[in-house]
């Protein structure tokens, strides 16, 4: 990507986390680390991925705020606001674009070592053409399925329906239990994931490490709308697989005097008390484990998405 444009808008974006104290310090130098890494890729598409990324997500936060501080508590005591206070955590920057980074960082180095060419006799353009491809592939899968959760997640706890447990679509969960989906959070999750998908498939990147083969001046229009339809379901397929895993493997913890749903501001893990630290006695609700918090589900359906993405579309042969 150009220098020229990825730096100010990389600063701007620094300055912006600074001012607002959206950002821990370390979460800053750890997003700073991200936007280079991704800005460092021959194609303009990951950075943009990122800052697309960025501005739903934090668009998302903002939407009926007072509202959804009053359907959640902290679990600092008073209510919950998301990205709110503190700053998010370097956890939470790591969880949603740590994979695409490596994706970058692993197509760098197989075509800075000829791996392909060395071991598989592949030739140097045509290898760096397809190593290319599967690299963008890696970062718009998981970008489509960070996306679509993180709107999903937003978003969804507005929804005027009760949400219930994906698991036990029959059981009703209180606002923000991990497991819980709404309607209105599938079809924010699903459009989060087709505004990505859109981006990626019919924005005009340059030719070099395109998305789709350069052996023909166009990409026939039919080959488009099956990217799109692709990047699409498995961006929303994220979506539900992160309440799958927030429902089995993670702990939501209620407040008995309320009965909201307990949140930790850095997505960490929730402290079940006993009311004698003054911040009353909670509750587990759900079958969930309590092996992952809100930032190792996000990290493990972002790398398993971004895996199933690109092994689908090699398999596939798109």
């Amino acid at each position: 990507m150009n220098l020229l444009i990825s730096t100010p808008l990389i600063l701007l974006l620094i300055h912006r986390a600074h001012t607002r104290n959206s950002l821990t310090p370390a979460a800053i130098l750890a997003a700073t680390l991200t936007a280079l890494i991704h800005a460092s890729h021959a194609s303009a598409l990951p950075f943009t991925l990122l800052l697309t990324f960025y501005i739903l997500g934090t668009g998302a936060t903002k939407v009926k705020r007072a509202e959804k501080e009053r359907l959640c508590v902290s679990s600092e005591g008073g209510h919950f606001t998301p990205g709110v206070g503190e700053g998010r955590g370097v956890r939470q920057v790591l969880a949603n674009s740590a994979w695409a980074s490596l994706c970058v960082l692993a197509g760098r180095a197989v075509v800075g070592c000829g791996v392909l060419e060395k071991y598989l006799g592949v030739s140097s353009s045509a290898g760096s053409e397809w190593v290319g491809r599967v690299v963008l592939v890696g970062v718009i899968c998981n970008y489509a399925a960070t996306t679509a959760d993180t709107l999903s997640s937003e978003l969804g706890i507005l929804s005027p329906t009760p949400p219930h447990f994906i698991l036990h679509p029959t059981t009703p969960c209180p606002p923000g239990t991990n497991g819980g989906v709404t309607p209105l959070g599938l079809l924010s999750g699903l459009l989060g994931s087709l505004s990505i998908a859109l981006i990626a498939v019919f924005a005009p990147w340059d030719n070099e490490n395109s998305l789709f083969p350069t052996t023909t001046t166009t990409t026939p229009l039919s080959a488009k709308l099956t990217a799109l339809a692709y990047f699409t379901v498995i961006g929303l397929l994220g979506s539900l697989v992160d309440s799958v895993l927030g429902e089995v493997l993670q702990k939501s913890v209620v407040d008995v005097k309320t009965g909201k749903i307990v949140e930790n501001h850095f997505g960490g893990e929730v402290i079940v008390g006993d009311g004698k630290d003054g911040k009353g006695s909670r509750r587990v609700v759900g079958g969930g484990r309590g092996w992952l918090d809100n930032n190792g589900v996000n990290a493990v359906m972002a790398g398993g998405m971004t895996g199933v993405g690109v092994a689908g579309w090699v398999w596939l042969g798109l």
